[in-house]
């Protein structure tokens, strides 16, 4: 019943609610891989709230569960519907790879009305000489497989949904700023699980 009156709080109000993600120390450009890794973890969690326009259902997007093991990085994103009627969840369970991502195709995508800022991760590499050569085998058609993304979604009743590898995953974050310095970040670990990966 306290999460119906919160909702309805919601709706009444129309307004975003937004946990912010602390405003911690700056990403260090000369990070260790180490202190890469504890950075991202202390700076990805992030909850968002926001009433649906016309629909007495709220959504909560919250990103945590934050783990890593030598250059892998884990995470968890459940997003929550709040209504009168029935309320459901779903859970992403993320893993990354840096050494496989893409650094040159990380993307901040800007606020809308609806979602904030948003950070895009892909291990796709359009200069990868295996899709060079499937396209021109297939006369440019390429198939595109995730090697660096691991995604397992489940639903309201713990049901596995899909798992396996994907080639691209994204999570929200608080504005621009913290957008572009998780950016950095990510590209310094991936440089440098590259390094680690090639000695």
């Amino acid at each position: 019943m306290k999460s119906l009156l919160v909702a309805a709080a919601y709706l009444v109000l129309n307004i975003i609610v937004v946990q912010p993600q602390s405003k911690k120390e700056s990403f260090k450009p000369d990070a260790s891989i180490t202190e890469t890794i504890a950075w991202l973890k202390s700076n990805i969690p992030y909850s968002y709230t926001l009433p649906t326009t016309g629909s007495s259902e709220v959504h909560r997007w919250t990103i945590g569960a934050l783990q890593s093991k030598n250059c892998k990085l884990s995470y968890d994103i459940t997003i929550q519907a709040l209504g009168p009627g029935a309320s459901s969840f779903e859970r992403g369970q993320w893993v990354l790879d840096l050494a496989g991502l893409n650094p040159q195709m990380i993307r901040i995508k800007p606020a809308t009305k609806t979602e904030p800022v948003r950070l895009e991760l892909t291990s796709f590499d359009p200069h990868d000489p295996e899709l060079i050569r499937q396209a021109q085998a297939n006369g440019g058609v390429a198939i595109v497989k995730g090697k660096a993304i691991w995604q397992s979604l489940r639903m309201d009743d713990n049901r596995l949904v899909r798992e396996g590898f994907e080639t691209r995953a994204g999570f929200f974050t608080r504005d621009e700023e913290r957008a572009a310095e998780l950016a950095a970040a990510f590209k310094r670990g991936i440089e440098l699980c590259r390094q680690n990966a090639g000695s």
